[in-house]
């Protein structure tokens, strides 16, 4: 405990005043000796102590009364992290008062005095000695007149946007900083971070210059979403150990919402203590805490999801818009909106939302194009925290995903084959029949793309990486060979369907390993069963916990119950395996679908084929949705991510690895057609699988004219071997060429078609980069890019050998891209290639809302949606809208491992800035206790004199002898009634004197 006025303590010594009066009035009182006193004082014994206990308790009073008063006038306060409590110094204080008032009451019992002083000094001593303790303690932790590093954190979470006294917390945040450094001691430094859903450091260390500091306030603008306040701190710490003062402090400015502050986790706390360990001193957190409404109207949008998680253009998706009211008043929100696109949908069937109470809104929506699209979800209602009515999510959509499907059993009749129902499942048309391909003609657009082969032409085959699915039906054996490099490719993110049958060879999937990752197969195949006669076995519907088999385990709209297996494999039940889980089991107990996590791709295994000989399956309705489910949940690994938490080097997964062959990255090379000789309008992209084109003045197609136009055509080249290759650009007009960013032809002219030379060594199995421009100007039109090596005759670049990706797939160059951010504004990003896939990274202004990363690199192209960019998307924590302050136990957790101060008002945050404690004043107490005590002497003293009083006045009748007496008179006067009439004047004048004289 400390005291504000320190000096006035010194009027303590006005306890003495009490004290000099009693002595006085003792010092005035005579003693008078004389002969019956010996009698009386063993009478005075009982009275005399009950004098000395009012006369003690009449000094109690009086002395505390002026003790009081003094230490009121005084200002006791109780500093933040008090290490000396107020309960042991001001009642010391008071006790000793009471002790030195009571010594001196005791004056005839020199023992007690001495024994009752000694106290007293004792408790003025160590009462002294406490508040120089304090004092110095708080010397040491305030820094005193030393200069200060100050590090202010702003908090800039969606939750401040929230208005008091219309005026939001961000804006009063700004203004108490401002504030702050306004008032600072010279010398002092201060960093400036903005606390949003990353911290961001706005000074590389603390400055001292004060202009600077106020214009970098003055820039802060606010971030949004949730602040993580132990990495907050844990910046601020890093910040000021870049600062050259002893002392250290962070104000953090902030409403107090509980979010972020994770005080569930030790953890993150003890990191948060160890970064400021290390700083020379430690640094105390100075928690201002603004105001929130008691009563906060707010309706959000929590979340957006999606009925499926790979969504393509062949049909559309449901979409699902939660909606959350957060607040504490009931609200009816006038409508939910959902923007794609051009597109606006809208539902005005939600009703009133209760406090706490949520919503759920159902869009339908038919992506036309493949890539990224946005979708932004917004309430419309008036409310308190507009910053929370939308949300914003990317999804991107698959044009085409590739399934390689393996027959194991090529029979002349194709629906006798293994794969003829799967492959039908997928893409029901003729082509696949025919061919084992889908390409889409006829009017048919199937998501699914499927490759039938058969398990013989497997042998020798050297990559799977141009697809996200492979099916194995009824495959006996691969060669190992091959079954290693499949492997690889589901551990790279691909999914693979094991559909074991009658030809399947059982020791082979068994003993299917890869070194480093482990078995291949989710279960083992211990026996093909045959079911008898009589005998019904089918799936088993209670049993489907499957994410993939969740829309066809409905009883009501699933047929499963009508299927009969006649034969199946018995698979192990790997319980203690936990990368394998069992999503569904047959009547019989044995598991019938089982999955294992592989790397980073998914094994899945049935417990029969998909074909006529082990089950009726494939005739039931419920078959299709059941390949397609199960094709999407393995495809989704090798999806995009488009949807990231925030992050300090945000990175967003815009193909994964697997993906880049199948449904983004296409072989051939990315056209883009411009009007004019220099790119000067653009008109359309597309994917050409190769450069040779004899347009002879005829339009290329697409709207493009056949005369006054320019081609940039981009992607990567793959060569065969490892030697020279020669370059040749035969084009009618102009021509430039770069393979790898350096440029082997230029011939920028107008002129016939010519053919134009460029070399450069090639490795074999790396990509190269390879940019052509090419313009015609008018006449014919001519465009030809071969190539030829020792090994490779001159021929045209064949298809195979092209792809869109511009070597991303091969090479982890980073190649700068622009993004727009949530507000508009120009951001700098990179992309690059990486063993997860092709990567987007934003060093810099992250924030929660909705990104846009501009696909002027021809190789991301396939990602881009309907914008002709690739929109992602920072999640904000639907947690924020949540604006319950933090509580005094979390508080008190947090205090075990940082020092934490509460100003209450802004000049106590300077207070503690300028080196002075600050705390909770207790003169209002003191002036109250003084006023009791006032009444209570006041009182005590009337009782006293009183009691003094009471049996000692006494009325003493003192009778007149030198009169008649009362009955004398009386009897006389009878006497003159009865005798008075015969007698003369004078002799009743004689009677009259004798009587008198004889009375």
């Amino acid at each position: 405990m400390l005291f504000l006025n320190m000096g006035l303590l010194v009027g303590l010594l006005a306890i003495s005043i009490p004290i000099i009066i009693h002595l006085l009035n003792r010092r005035s009182a005579k003693f008078i000796d004389w002969g019956a006193i010996q009698f009386l004082m063993d009478s005075m014994v009982s009275r005399r102590r009950r004098i000395l206990l009012e006369e003690v308790l009449l000094l109690i009073a009086r002395c505390l009364l002026l003790a009081l008063v003094v230490l009121a006038m005084a200002r006791p306060f109780i500093p933040a992290e008090s290490r000396m409590p107020w309960l042991f110094v001001l009642p010391g204080i008071l006790f000793a008062t009471i002790l030195f008032g009571v010594s001196f009451a005791v004056c005839e019992y020199p023992r007690w005095r001495k024994g009752i002083m000694i106290a007293a000094a004792v408790l003025v001593l160590l009462s002294g000695l406490s508040i120089l303790f304090e004092k110095w303690l708080n010397l040491s932790r305030f820094g005193g007149a030393v200069q200060h590093d100050v590090v202010l954190v702003i908090d800039s979470s969606t939750s401040m946007n929230l208005k008091v006294d219309g005026i939001s917390n961000f804006d009063r945040a700004i203004e108490e900083a401002q504030a702050i450094v306004e008032s600072a001691r010279w010398g002092n430094a201060f960093g400036i971070i903005v606390g949003g859903a990353v911290p961001s450091a706005r000074t590389d260390a603390p400055l001292t210059d004060r202009e600077e500091i106020k214009a970098i306030i003055a820039e802060a603008r606010p971030v949004g979403g949730t602040m993580p306040v132990p990495d907050t701190l844990a910046a601020a710490a890093d910040l000021l150990a870049r600062g050259k003062n002893a002392v250290k402090q962070i104000v953090l400015l902030t409403d107090g919402q509980s979010e972020g502050w994770q005080a569930e986790s030790p953890s993150r706390w003890s990191y948060v203590a160890a970064s400021m360990e290390r700083l020379p001193t430690r640094p105390q957190v100075i928690y201002r805490r603004f105001a929130v409404p008691d009563s906060i109207r707010n309706v959000a949008v929590a979340e957006v999801s999606y009925s499926r998680a790979v969504v393509g253009t062949d049909r559309e998706v449901f979409i699902d818009v939660r909606v959350v009211n957060s607040g504490t008043e009931a609200v009816t929100p006038e409508a939910v909106e959902l923007a794609i696109g051009g597109d606006v949908l809208s539902d005005n069937t939600i009703g009133q939302l209760a406090p706490g109470a949520s919503e759920t809104v159902r869009f339908g929506h038919h992506f036309k194009k493949a890539g990224g699209h946005a979708v932004v979800a917004s309430v419309m209602v008036e409310d308190d925290l507009s910053e929370d009515n939308t949300f914003s999510s990317a999804i991107g959509v698959i044009g085409k995903l590739r399934v390689l499907i393996v027959d194991g059993n090529p029979a002349a009749r194709f629906m006798d084959r293994a794969a003829a129902f799967v492959a039908l499942a997928m893409a029901p048309s003729a082509t696949t029949a025919g061919s084992g391909g889908a390409d889409g003609e006829g009017g048919h657009d199937f998501l699914l793309e499927p490759e039938v082969v058969d398990a013989v032409s497997m042998v020798g085959r050297e990559s799977f990486d141009e697809f996200s699915v492979v099916v194995l039906a009824d495959v006996p054996r691969l060669p190992a060979a091959v079954a290693e490099k499949l492997a690889m490719c589901v551990a790279d993110g691909a999914g693979l369907l094991i559909a074991p049958g009658r030809r399947s060879v059982a020791e082979f999937y068994n003993s299917w390993s890869v070194e480093g990752l482990g078995q291949v197969t989710p279960a083992e195949m211990a026996e093909r069963v045959l079911a008898l006669k009589n005998e019904n076995i089918s799936p088993a519907l209670s049993s489907f916990n499957h994410p993939a088999l969740k829309l066809i385990a409905d009883r009501s709209r699933s047929d499963l119950g009508a299927v009969s297996i006649s034969a199946y494999w018995r698979l192990s039940d790997a319980a203690a395996d936990q990368s394998v889980s069992v999503g569904a089991r047959l009547n019989t107990g044995v598991p019938f679908i089982v999955q294992r996590r592989f790397g980073k791709g998914f094994v899945m295994m049935s417990a029969c084929a998909f074909d006529a000989f082990d089950s009726n399956l494939a005739t039931r309705h419920t078959f299709l949705p059941l390949i397609h489910e199960a094709v999407y949940y393995l495809a989704n690994p090798a999806g995009t991510e488009l949807n990231v938490m925030p992050a300090a080097k945000l990175s967003v997964l815009l193909a994964g690895k697997a993906d880049l062959g199948s449904a983004v990255i296409e072989h051939g090379l990315v056209g883009s057609y411009y009007n004019g000789l220099n790119f000067e309008k653009f008109i359309v992209k597309r994917v050409d699988k190769g450069i040779n084109f004899p347009w002879n003045g005829q339009s290329p197609g697409d709207g493009v004219p056949g005369e006054n136009i320019s081609v940039r055509w981009t992607g990567s080249v793959s060569p065969e071997f490892s030697e020279e290759y020669t370059f040749h650009a035969t084009t009618d007009d102009g021509v430039r060429l770069w393979v790898n960013d350096k440029q082997i032809i230029n011939d920028w002219t107008g002129r016939p078609a010519t053919e134009s030379r460029g070399k450069m060594e090639l490795q074999a199995g790396w990509s190269y980069d390879v940019v052509m421009e090419f313009y015609q100007g008018g006449g014919a039109s001519y465009a030809q890019l071969s190539w030829s090596s020792r090994s490779t005759p001159k021929a045209v670049i064949p298809t195979e050998r092209l792809s869109t990706s511009r070597g991303m797939a091969d090479r982890s160059k980073a190649v700068a891209v622009s993004v727009k951010g949530p507000g508009g504004e120009q951001l700098k990003g990179s992309v690059k290639s990486t063993d997860e896939g092709i990567v987007a990274s934003l060093d810099d202004g992250v924030m929660p809302g909705l990104y846009h990363i501009s696909a002027d690199n021809d190789f991301l192209m396939a990602l881009a949606g309907e914008s002709n960019s690739i929109p992602f998307t920072v999640i904000r924590d639907e947690k924020e809208s949540n604006l319950a302050g933090l509580e005094d136990d979390d508080l008190n957790f947090l205090r075990k491992y940082i020092a934490v101060l509460e100003p209450e008002s802004l000049a106590q945050v300077a207070d503690v800035l300028a080196g002075r404690a600050f705390g909770k004043e207790l003169w209002k107490y003191l002036a109250v206790a003084a006023l009791l005590f006032l009444l209570g002497e006041v009182a005590l003293a009337r009782w006293v004199a009183k009691r003094r009083r009471t049996g000692m006045e006494k009325t003493i009748d003192f009778e007149e002898y030198t009169q008649p007496s009362a009955s004398f008179r009386q009897q006389l006067e009878r006497v003159k009634t009865v005798s008075g009439a015969g007698l003369s004047n004078a002799e009743k004048t004689a009677t009259g004197s004798r009587v008198g004289a004889g009375d």
